[in-house]
Protein backbone atom coordinates (compact mmCIF):
# COMPACT_ATOMS: atom_id res chain seq x y z
CA UNK A 1 0.00 0.00 0.00
CA UNK A 2 2.83 2.37 0.87
CA UNK A 3 4.54 1.72 -2.49
CA UNK A 4 1.27 2.17 -4.37
CA UNK A 5 0.64 5.49 -2.56
CA UNK A 6 4.16 6.66 -3.32
CA UNK A 7 3.76 5.84 -7.01
CA UNK A 8 0.41 7.63 -7.13
CA UNK A 9 1.90 10.74 -5.50
CA UNK A 10 4.79 10.69 -7.95
CA UNK A 11 2.39 10.43 -10.86
CA UNK A 12 0.39 13.38 -9.56
CA UNK A 13 3.55 15.46 -9.14
CA UNK A 14 4.66 14.58 -12.67
CA UNK A 15 1.28 15.67 -14.00
CA UNK A 16 1.61 19.06 -12.27
CA UNK A 17 5.14 19.53 -13.58
CA UNK A 18 3.92 18.70 -17.07
CA UNK A 19 1.13 21.28 -17.02
CA UNK A 20 1.45 23.85 -19.81
CA UNK A 21 2.54 27.33 -18.82
CA UNK A 22 -0.88 28.74 -19.69
CA UNK A 23 -2.48 26.56 -17.00
CA UNK A 24 0.08 27.48 -14.34
CA UNK A 25 -0.25 31.22 -14.98
CA UNK A 26 -3.93 31.09 -14.07
CA UNK A 27 -2.98 30.66 -10.42
CA UNK A 28 -0.47 33.56 -10.44
CA UNK A 29 -1.32 36.86 -8.75
CA UNK A 30 -3.40 39.20 -10.88
CA UNK A 31 -3.82 42.86 -9.98
CA UNK A 32 -7.32 44.27 -9.57
CA UNK A 33 -7.90 47.53 -11.49
CA UNK A 34 -9.04 50.45 -9.30
CA UNK A 35 -12.55 50.45 -10.76
CA UNK A 36 -12.97 46.80 -9.76
CA UNK A 37 -11.53 47.09 -6.23
CA UNK A 38 -14.24 48.02 -3.67
CA UNK A 39 -13.79 51.22 -1.69
CA UNK A 40 -13.25 49.11 1.43
CA UNK A 41 -10.69 46.99 -0.42
CA UNK A 42 -10.10 43.58 1.08
CA UNK A 43 -10.08 44.69 4.72
CA UNK A 44 -11.95 42.42 7.14
CA UNK A 45 -12.14 44.59 10.27
CA UNK A 46 -14.56 47.50 10.62
CA UNK A 47 -11.73 49.93 11.35
CA UNK A 48 -9.75 48.68 8.36
CA UNK A 49 -12.74 49.03 6.06
CA UNK A 50 -13.44 52.55 7.32
CA UNK A 51 -9.81 53.59 6.76
CA UNK A 52 -9.79 52.14 3.25
CA UNK A 53 -12.98 53.98 2.30
CA UNK A 54 -11.23 57.24 3.23
CA UNK A 55 -8.08 56.27 1.32
CA UNK A 56 -10.12 55.45 -1.79
CA UNK A 57 -12.18 58.65 -1.97
CA UNK A 58 -12.81 59.35 -5.65
CA UNK A 59 -14.23 62.88 -5.40
CA UNK A 60 -11.98 65.90 -4.89
CA UNK A 61 -12.72 68.24 -1.98
CA UNK A 62 -14.66 71.34 -2.96
CA UNK A 63 -13.28 74.79 -2.16
CA UNK A 64 -15.63 75.05 0.81
CA UNK A 65 -14.25 71.78 2.22
CA UNK A 66 -10.64 72.99 2.26
CA UNK A 67 -9.51 73.88 5.78
CA UNK A 68 -7.40 76.96 5.21
CA UNK A 69 -5.54 76.80 8.52
CA UNK A 70 -4.07 73.40 7.66
CA UNK A 71 -0.67 74.26 6.26
CA UNK A 72 2.36 72.01 5.96
CA UNK A 73 3.77 73.84 8.98
CA UNK A 74 0.66 72.98 10.97
CA UNK A 75 0.92 69.33 9.93
CA UNK A 76 4.58 69.18 10.98
CA UNK A 77 4.14 70.96 14.32
CA UNK A 78 5.37 68.90 17.25
CA UNK A 79 3.35 67.11 19.91
CA UNK A 80 0.83 64.29 20.02
CA UNK A 81 -1.43 65.05 17.07
CA UNK A 82 -4.01 62.24 17.16
CA UNK A 83 -6.91 64.72 17.21
CA UNK A 84 -5.29 67.72 15.55
CA UNK A 85 -7.37 67.72 12.36
CA UNK A 86 -10.59 66.28 10.96
CA UNK A 87 -10.72 63.64 8.23
CA UNK A 88 -13.85 65.20 6.75
CA UNK A 89 -11.77 68.22 5.72
CA UNK A 90 -9.65 68.78 2.67
CA UNK A 91 -6.32 70.61 2.71
CA UNK A 92 -3.98 72.45 0.37
CA UNK A 93 -0.32 72.48 1.41
CA UNK A 94 2.88 73.84 -0.10
CA UNK A 95 6.36 72.43 0.47
CA UNK A 96 9.45 70.83 -1.03
CA UNK A 97 9.41 67.24 -2.24
CA UNK A 98 12.35 65.37 -0.72
CA UNK A 99 11.42 61.83 -1.75
CA UNK A 100 9.09 59.90 -4.07
CA UNK A 101 8.74 56.14 -3.97
CA UNK A 102 6.33 53.30 -4.63
CA UNK A 103 4.38 51.98 -1.65
CA UNK A 104 6.52 49.33 0.00
CA UNK A 105 4.03 46.47 0.37
CA UNK A 106 0.58 45.29 -0.77
CA UNK A 107 -2.28 47.01 1.05
CA UNK A 108 -5.85 45.90 1.61
CA UNK A 109 -7.01 49.34 0.36
CA UNK A 110 -5.68 48.34 -3.07
CA UNK A 111 -6.98 44.75 -2.91
CA UNK A 112 -3.46 43.44 -2.27
CA UNK A 113 -2.17 44.57 -5.66
CA UNK A 114 1.53 44.34 -6.50
CA UNK A 115 1.93 46.30 -9.75
CA UNK A 116 3.14 49.89 -9.74
CA UNK A 117 0.00 51.20 -11.47
CA UNK A 118 -2.22 49.67 -8.82
CA UNK A 119 -0.34 50.59 -5.62
CA UNK A 120 0.19 53.94 -3.92
CA UNK A 121 2.93 56.48 -4.56
CA UNK A 122 4.37 57.99 -1.35
CA UNK A 123 5.60 61.58 -1.60
CA UNK A 124 7.55 63.08 1.31
CA UNK A 125 7.09 66.86 1.66
CA UNK A 126 9.14 69.12 3.93
CA UNK A 127 9.30 72.83 4.69
CA UNK A 128 12.69 73.21 3.01
CA UNK A 129 14.95 71.14 0.74
CA UNK A 130 17.39 68.70 2.27
CA UNK A 131 15.34 67.97 5.38
CA UNK A 132 15.46 64.44 6.86
CA UNK A 133 12.46 62.18 6.31
CA UNK A 134 11.61 62.51 10.02
CA UNK A 135 10.77 66.17 9.35
CA UNK A 136 8.44 65.41 6.46
CA UNK A 137 4.76 64.67 5.92
CA UNK A 138 3.73 61.82 3.66
CA UNK A 139 1.14 62.48 0.96
CA UNK A 140 -0.11 59.80 -1.38
CA UNK A 141 -1.23 59.26 -4.95
CA UNK A 142 -3.71 56.39 -5.04
CA UNK A 143 -4.45 54.05 -7.96
CA UNK A 144 -7.92 55.59 -8.20
CA UNK A 145 -6.50 59.06 -8.82
CA UNK A 146 -3.61 57.84 -10.97
CA UNK A 147 -6.18 56.27 -13.31
CA UNK A 148 -8.41 59.36 -13.20
CA UNK A 149 -5.52 61.64 -14.14
CA UNK A 150 -4.40 59.29 -16.91
CA UNK A 151 -7.83 59.75 -18.52
CA UNK A 152 -7.08 63.50 -18.56
CA UNK A 153 -3.68 62.91 -20.17
CA UNK A 154 -1.76 63.59 -16.94
CA UNK A 155 0.97 61.14 -15.91
CA UNK A 156 0.99 60.35 -12.20
CA UNK A 157 3.08 57.19 -12.41
CA UNK A 158 5.68 56.91 -9.67
CA UNK A 159 8.67 57.01 -12.04
CA UNK A 160 7.36 60.21 -13.65
CA UNK A 161 6.69 61.92 -10.33
CA UNK A 162 10.14 60.94 -9.09
CA UNK A 163 11.75 62.61 -12.09
CA UNK A 164 9.64 65.77 -11.98
CA UNK A 165 8.99 66.48 -8.30
CA UNK A 166 12.07 65.73 -6.17
CA UNK A 167 13.73 68.97 -5.12
CA UNK A 168 10.83 71.05 -6.41
CA UNK A 169 8.41 73.27 -4.53
CA UNK A 170 4.88 71.99 -5.01
CA UNK A 171 1.30 72.79 -4.07
CA UNK A 172 -0.72 69.69 -3.20
CA UNK A 173 -4.43 69.38 -2.57
CA UNK A 174 -6.57 66.52 -1.33
CA UNK A 175 -8.19 64.94 1.73
CA UNK A 176 -6.80 64.87 5.25
CA UNK A 177 -6.27 61.37 6.60
CA UNK A 178 -4.89 60.09 9.89
CA UNK A 179 -3.31 56.76 8.98
CA UNK A 180 -3.42 55.01 12.36
CA UNK A 181 -1.32 52.16 10.96
CA UNK A 182 1.67 54.54 11.16
CA UNK A 183 1.31 55.94 14.67
CA UNK A 184 4.31 53.84 15.75
CA UNK A 185 6.40 55.14 12.84
CA UNK A 186 5.89 58.89 13.37
CA UNK A 187 7.87 61.28 15.57
CA UNK A 188 4.74 63.02 16.87
CA UNK A 189 3.10 59.83 18.14
CA UNK A 190 6.19 57.67 18.78
CA UNK A 191 8.87 60.21 19.75
CA UNK A 192 11.29 57.67 21.20
CA UNK A 193 11.26 55.21 18.34
CA UNK A 194 14.64 55.12 16.53
CA UNK A 195 12.88 53.56 13.54
CA UNK A 196 10.61 56.58 12.94
CA UNK A 197 10.52 57.50 9.25
CA UNK A 198 7.99 60.33 9.20
CA UNK A 199 7.00 63.30 11.37
CA UNK A 200 3.27 62.64 11.57
CA UNK A 201 0.64 60.02 10.83
CA UNK A 202 -1.50 62.76 9.27
CA UNK A 203 -1.41 62.71 5.48
CA UNK A 204 -2.97 64.31 2.46
CA UNK A 205 -4.39 61.09 1.08
CA UNK A 206 -5.52 60.90 -1.61
CA UNK A 207 -3.90 63.78 -3.47
CA UNK A 208 -6.44 65.15 -5.95
CA UNK A 209 -4.33 67.87 -7.57
CA UNK A 210 -0.69 68.94 -7.63
CA UNK A 211 1.17 71.88 -9.11
CA UNK A 212 4.91 72.48 -9.42
CA UNK A 213 5.68 76.05 -8.40
CA UNK A 214 8.46 78.36 -9.61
Amino acid sequence: MALRSTLAAAASLAAVIALPTSCISQTAHQDVPPDQCPAAGTATSLTGKALNVLKNRALAPRDGQIRRDVTLGAMLAGGDDHNRFNESDGAEITGYVIDVRQGGHPESANCGNLGTLYTDTHIAVALSPGQPITQAAIVEVTPVWRAAMAKRGVDWRTETLEKTLIGRRVRLRGWLLFDFSHVKDAVNTAPNNPADWRKTAWEVHPITSMQVLP
